[in-house]
């Protein structure tokens, strides 16, 4: 998620097996692993969470953090071939 300039507000990041949470300017070791297949992003009032699954939906990796900013776009960049999804509201 970016804010209004496309600034990085939430997010994962990828190398190799390695993966990485993005919260605001923080970014944060997840963890290694082969069975990601998606990633929820929900941006709930007040808490933030990051949520990468396995095919069958059971959670590898959660991360969760305070909001630091206000979403106003959803992107990604890369080649993956990841399903994405984002939770939330617009306000």
């Amino acid at each position: 998620l970016y804010d209004s300039g496309l600034s990085p507000l939430l997010g994962v990041r990828r190398s190799g097996t390695a993966y990485y949470a993005r919260c605001g300017s923080a970014e944060v070791a997840l963890g290694s692993s082969s069975l990601a297949q998606w990633v929820d992003l929900r941006p709930l009032q007040g808490l933030w969470d990051i949520i990468v699954r396995d095919g069958s939906g059971y959670i590898v990796f959660r991360y969760s953090c305070t909001p630091s900013g206000t979403p106003s776009y959803v992107g990604f960049t890369g080649g993956q071939s990841f399903e994405f999804r984002a939770w939330g509201g617009t306000g």
